[in-house]
């Protein structure tokens, strides 16, 4: 079996960020899997359980806390239970209803209202357990809970940007954090979105939230989204402006409205001029990759595109030891796929990610090299966005390779695998990418 090494990296390294989670993990697949506990041993006694480990609580937040019985009792069950939170008080810091746990006949659950009453100066952690239960049961394995309760302000929904652009569709991610760190859902969290009212775009014209305007963030995740879907352009109606709603508990974070530019399909018509290589700096240090000999443009180096929306013709205007090495003079192009990528040039971590288009190129030099060639069809992507004073700018990614020269310790090193092409052209795309940027003439 071929093992990728960018592939494995890659995978590694995105988990090393979830590695405060794991033990969290462990213990609460624990927690579900001792649930069920009984119905493997020779004790049939029915239990009561609560239904979930941990909970989270903040001023102003009421969270429910189901409590199970195994079997419909056949009158009034009553079970007591104590609540344990140090230096925090009932009826001042926090409320619970009812007194005492009920089970009505017929009835197999009931639930628990713990509400945090006014702000505590630090996150402290309550418990919730089941005292004495009646004759005919017994306290099982989930016979109590933990509760976070944390102080006022600490946790908070954000974007994860402040700003973005609307292709064809895109997901839009949030962030779940206490203070400054993410923290994980203690169950599904779902989010709620609201069109701001400075938004020129309008709902079900321009765009559209095919699964309404909410997003999810799953138990044990920091991180959950929403998606957006572009329906048509209209001069004076690009601009929509999504904002986290309200939520009980909850406050807004750094960037709680991200303003998002309605683009559509991508459209590069027109002349382009280079400007720099984005990510040079990038393959250097990060990555050390040998950069004396890399693939750049030159000052004048033009690229044209006519066509469109889905299919497109250009002209490359491109010195032939630079970015012309890999594009023919003339070529056509068809749309394959938008995709989400990491600009890993950019600061941050993760870093931010952005939607381009991939296209198929009829000829492209995967060599990658003024020196030697070898021609075939060939991916690439390109996004187009705005600067800071309004200039259009065109970034065009290559990692469509197979090259001799700049870049050739990824055949060197076995990272290039002709016989795998996708996985190849992806595993480069997330790591050892060219990026460069044009901007419209």
């Amino acid at each position: 079996m071929r093992v990728d090494p960018i592939s494995l990296f890659r995978s590694l390294f995105k988990m090393k960020r979830y590695y405060p989670l794991l033990l969290s993990w462990v213990l609460l697949l624990f927690a579900f899997g001792c649930k069920d506990f009984h119905n493997y041993t020779s004790d049939d006694t029915p239990q009561i359980n609560f239904t979930h480990p941990r909970y989270i609580l903040t001023k102003d937040m009421t969270i429910k806390i189901p409590v199970e019985a195994d079997v419909e009792p056949s009158g009034r069950v009553t079970v007591p239970y104590t609540i344990s939170a140090e230096d925090l008080k009932a009826g001042e810091d926090y409320s619970v209803t009812p007194s005492e746990i009920t089970f009505e006949p017929g009835r197999t659950i009931d639930t628990l209202y713990l509400k945090g009453l006014k702000t505590i100066p630090q996150r402290t952690l309550m418990s919730v357990k089941l005292d004495e239960v009646p004759n005919g049961y017994k306290k099982g394995v989930m016979s109590f809970v933990s509760v976070d309760f944390l102080a006022t302000g600490s946790l908070s929904l954000t974007f994860k940007e402040s700003q973005t652009e609307l292709p064809r569709k895109i997901f839009i991610p949030i962030e779940l954090k206490e203070g400054k760190y993410a923290f994980a859902a203690v169950d599904d969290l779902e989010v709620g979105f609201n069109v701001d009212p400075r938004s020129t775009a309008v709902e079900n014209v321009h765009f559209r939230f095919p699964d309404g305007p909410k997003g999810l963030i799953k138990r044990s995740n920091v991180r959950g989204g929403i998606n957006v879907e572009w329906l048509k352009n209209e001069e004076g109606h690009d601009k929509l402006y999504l904002r986290i709603a309200p939520m009980e508990g909850y406050v807004p974070g750094n960037d709680p409205v991200i303003e998002i530019d309605i683009q559509g399909p991508l459209n590069p018509t027109g002349t382009w001029t280079y400007v720099s290589m984005l990510n040079k700096d990038y393959l250097g240090t990060a990555m050390s990759f040998n950069v004396s000999n890399a693939v750049e443009g030159k000052k004048g180096d033009e690229i044209t595109f006519t066509g469109g929306p889905d299919d497109f013709s250009y002209e490359a205007k491109l010195d032939p030891k630079g970015l012309g090495c890999y594009f023919p003079k003339f070529g056509t192009l068809k749309f394959n796929q938008e995709m989400t990528v990491y600009l890993q040039e950019e600061s941050g971590f993760p870093p931010p990610q952005r939607v381009f288009s991939e296209y198929l190129a009829d000829k492209l030099n995967v060599n990658f090299s003024p020196n030697s060639q070898k021609f075939r069809p060939g991916y690439f992507n390109m996004r187009t966005h705005r600067g800071d004073k309004g200039e259009e700018y065109l970034d065009i990614t290559i990692y469509d390779i197979e090259p001799t020269d700049f870049l050739g310790e990824l055949m060197e090193w076995g990272f290039i695998d002709p016989t795998a092409p996708e996985q190849t052209r992806l595993s480069i795309l997330d790591m050892a990418y060219c990026r460069y940027r044009f901007v419209r003439k």
